[in-house]
């Protein structure tokens, strides 16, 4: 980039070259290309392009040792689909796995079903909250204060009070 800078004034037929200096048109060149490559190498981070290095790699060895015989697939898999979240239709899942794929079975249908009305209703969360808001919470004064523990002087005995205690079920 520098060196198209460099060109693209020295060698302009506007006649730069007669009045500037070489230094000056090199100095002017780089002022331009530090000037447009700076904000997107500043946003650059060694350590983490490092990480996201490794990770690959990774996951390729890790592909490889399951599959020895469809390193296609693993170099496709880590190449063309960048997360977790990418989703892979029906048509792709046979293209890579061909009849390593199956229809899900009613069990597992029902299995989905459930889980996904659970996490879509929020159910345990507000099942959670629920139980939290009725239960009494003390603050550690009065737990000390109103203490259903008595130890005797001679640390012998432990007498608990148990018809406070609930069972959640």
């Amino acid at each position: 980039m520098f060196n198209q800078f460099l060109y693209g004034i020295y060698s302009s037929d506007s006649g730069l070259r007669e009045i500037v200096p070489f230094k000056v048109a090199e100095d002017i060149a780089s002022k331009i290309t530090i000037g447009l490559l700076s904000p997107i190498s500043s946003q650059i981070e060694p350590a983490r392009l490092g990480q996201i290095d490794r990770e690959i790699s990774v996951a390729k060895e890790y592909g490889e040792r399951l599959n020895k015989n469809r390193s296609d697939i693993i170099d496709m898999l880590i190449r063309n689909y960048p997360s977790h979240n990418f989703v892979i239709d029906d048509q792709e899942v046979h293209t890579l796995f061909g009849e390593c794929f199956r229809e899900p079975q009613e069990a597992e249908i029902s299995l989905e079903k459930l889980i996904s009305e659970i996490l879509y209703n929020n159910w345990l969360i507000g099942s959670l909250a629920k139980i939290l808001e009725e239960t009494p919470v003390q603050n550690e004064a009065e737990n000390q204060n109103n203490s259903n523990c008595d130890i005797n002087d001679d640390y012998k005995s432990l007498q608990v009070d148990t018809q406070e205690t609930a069972v959640l079920a």
